[in-house]
């Protein structure tokens, strides 16, 4: 999978103001797969929230199978899977037909197996 890594705003705490000398907590622009792992990690929370019994094959799939590729091709080193689409995959998870009369997912069995 991939997701946007490049040029991500975050925090970075304790840094000395040049100005000032002080500690102080900043903000940078960062890049690379530590600034888009939090989002593939928010994503696969969200999908979480809305189907608490899901295993992990089955958000994996469902994350990989709704990726956009741009060229259409299959999963390589650059892109993985492609980039992730959330909206895509939340229907997948909100249309899953597989429900029982006792209310367990049979397709998202067991939990984070």
């Amino acid at each position: 999978m991939c997701q946007t890594g490049v040029d991500i705003l975050s925090t970075i705490p304790h840094i000395i103001d040049e100005g000032t000398g002080e500690t102080v907590d900043a903000y940078a622009t960062w890049s690379g797969t530590s600034m888009s792992a939090p989002f593939v990690s928010g994503i696969l929370a969200l999908l979480l929230s809305f189907a608490p019994y899901a295993s992990r094959d089955f958000l994996l799939d469902t994350i990989q199978e709704t990726a956009y590729r741009a060229d259409d091709l299959t999963r390589d080193d650059s892109f993985g899977h492609g980039l992730i689409q959330a909206t895509d995959a939340m229907n997948v998870v909100l249309q899953a037909d597989c429900l029982t009369a006792g209310g367990q997912h049979l397709a998202l069995l067991p939990a984070l197996s």
